[in-house]
């Protein structure tokens, strides 16, 4: 029986990942045909539910002694790697002492990693490699390959690990070295396989568009009866980033042009700036007509519990830069219109008139206007169920996981529980 590794960033720990739960599903309805060891680069924190018979390796959650750091700081030095880099750095006019000291960290990192797994994959029997994020660990699965420690190493794609212009540096180390050295690429969208090919070179015939997916969970959430109330959802890590500030400004621009509407909006999510952010709300919202709710870090079974439980008239967001969002997926699957700006892969999911795609540079301004014009759509049955559609027929947990599934492990026919 083939035995698969997963490299994961925490899972099954908490701590984000949380849409790799339903995926989890789909594997253990296929332990009969493969084994599953996953490796996390981070084990700390509890544990999530996952099933039993899924193996969990921790060897690559561990502290080098100072000495070992030397050494590998010292290999990294004498390294190809590093001087390949160091070209790529000045060809692209990126070279800079921050860049180069990441550099550094990065190879010097990537030997460690390759040490580590080296041992545990002999010692698991592990032949096929699976990254969840193509970064580091993914590199150093496809550098085994070509010692002939595995066979094959299939990654997917999301949105921090492809795109260069989400890095703190504008660079990706190593990407450009192992750029057509994974069996197959996975992305989630259309747009992240064009990436691949036209900033890193990537084999077109080594990209496969591989969406991520939500289970139809038969719940439909309804909206408000009141035409003059507006409930308004978002779910998010509290990072700069996701621009929650943005959808604060707009929420009380629209209040302030609908003084008569009851509103309300729901945060769900915490990260480093969840205390300043709800200072903020609490100071824009201060003598409004907006009721607001930071319900913090919910587990998903908690999330899609909310939606069985609440009204929601539409979901937003208000990334400067996304994946495919599985937020948006789960809000869609439950018949929510959306609103949110054409980055990633998003204008791919929005692409039904029941949701209103902002620009990527859209303004407050922008927002409040979508709010406005949604708010007299959002409740519209024939619009509510094109969203819940829209996901359905291409985002499905069932068809899109147990095809993915059946690629990497070669398994052929999967069951159909």
């Amino acid at each position: 029986m083939k035995t698969i590794a997963m490299l994961t960033a925490k899972y099954p720990f908490n701590g984000g990942e949380q849409f790799i739960d339903v995926e989890a599903k789909y594997w253990s309805d296929n332990l009969h045909r493969c084994n599953l060891i996953i490796y996390p680069l981070s084990s700390s924190g509890d544990k999530r539910n996952y099933d039993d018979r899924i193996k969990i390796n921790n060897c690559l959650y561990q502290d080098l002694t100072k000495y070992e750091k030397l050494l590998y700081l010292i290999r990294a030095f004498f390294s190809g790697l590093l001087y390949f880099e160091l070209f790529n750095l000045i060809k692209l006019n990126k070279a800079s002492f921050n860049n180069l000291y990441h550099v550094i960290k990065v190879v010097s990192k990537f030997y460690s990693i390759v040490d580590i797994l080296s041992k545990s994959f002999k010692s698991d029997g592990v032949k096929t490699v699976y990254c969840y994020w193509n970064d580091i660990p993914s590199y150093a699965a496809v550098y085994l390959k070509r010692k002939g420690i595995v066979d094959e190493v299939y990654t997917r794609c999301h949105g921090y690990d492809i795109y260069e212009e989400r890095t703190k540096n504008n660079y990706w180390p190593l990407k450009r070295f192992f750029n057509n050295s994974f069996n197959q690429y996975f992305v989630i969208a259309n747009s992240a396989k064009e990436y691949l090919i036209d900033k890193y070179g990537v084999d077109e015939n080594l990209i496969d568009v591989s969406r991520l997916g939500v289970e139809n969970n038969k719940v439909i959430t309804k909206p408000t009866a009141n035409k003059e109330t507006i409930n308004i959802l978002s779910v998010s890590y509290c990072v700069e980033i996701k621009r929650i500030d943005k959808i604060i400004d707009a929420i009380y621009h629209f209040s302030q042009m609908n003084q008569n509407t009851n509103i309300t909006w729901t945060h769900i999510g915490d990260g480093p700036l969840f205390s300043q952010i709800k200072t903020y709300a609490e100071k824009q919202f201060y003598d409004s007509n907006v009721s607001y709710e930071f319900l913090g870090n919910l587990t998903n079974e908690n999330v899609l519990n909310f939606y069985k439980e609440h009204e929601i008239d539409f979901f937003i967001n208000g990334s400067e830069n996304e994946g495919v969002p599985v937020s948006i997926m789960e809000a869609m699957v439950h018949s929510i219109p959306v609103i949110a700006p054409d980055v990633g892969g998003i204008s791919e999911l929005l692409e039904t008139e029941a949701c209103v795609l902002l620009k990527s540079t859209y303004t407050v301004k922008d927002m409040a206007l979508a709010i406005n014009t949604l708010r007299d759509t959002c409740k519209s049955s024939k619009n509510r169920e094109a969203c819940r559609d829209k996901i359905l027929s291409e985002y499905n947990a069932k068809i899109n996981y147990e095809q993915f599934i059946s690629i990497v492990s070669k398994s052929g026919e999967l069951s159909s529980n």
